[in-house]
């Protein structure tokens, strides 16, 4: 049996982490546009405000996370899942867990789209400096581990 004191405690802890992560879903989609724009200024007005919201989140996670180490109830997913188990059928905080873990699945899924346009360009670049110094892309090897190692010869666009 909770308290009500404890249930709302944990409710505002929740709905704190579903604001952070809503806004940091916003910051994700102007970071996805800042790439897609290359616009340097952009990206880094976003990076900055990514960083700072990240460090929030780290600051909510730490409260829930201490509700929950208070309460002796396992850290994470199954510490919440065991405190909301004890609640009464009425309650509305399954409902808010549901869309944290939704908002947090979507920052993920934001995130993990950005790290690839971020790979894929950086991939470009790199192909780029490589017909730049005359490498073609035929002439790279492959390591134990699969990464790539350039060849050895090299000629520059535009030597003699």
């Amino acid at each position: 049996m909770h308290n009500t004191d404890a249930t709302d405690l944990f409710g505002r802890l929740m709905q704190q982490e579903i604001d952070c992560a809503e806004r940091l879903g916003k910051v994700l989609n102007e970071e996805r546009q800042a790439l897609g724009g290359r616009d340097p200024e952009a990206l880094e007005r976003v990076t900055a405000a990514k960083q700072t919201l990240l460090k929030e989140m780290e600051q909510r996670v730490a409260a829930h996370e201490g509700f929950l180490s208070a309460r002796r109830l396992p850290p994470g997913k199954a510490g919440t899942e065991q405190f909301l188990a004890g609640l009464p059928q009425d309650s509305e905080l399954p409902a808010l867990w549901q869309r944290l873990q939704e908002s947090a699945a979507q920052c993920r899924d934001d995130n993990q789209v950005n790290g690839s346009i971020v790979a894929l360009s950086r991939v470009r670049v790199q192909q780029a400096l490589e017909l730049l110094h005359g490498k073609p892309d035929n002439a790279k090897t492959y390591g134990r581990e699969g990464e790539t190692h350039a060849s050895a010869r090299s000629k520059f666009i535009g030597s003699v």
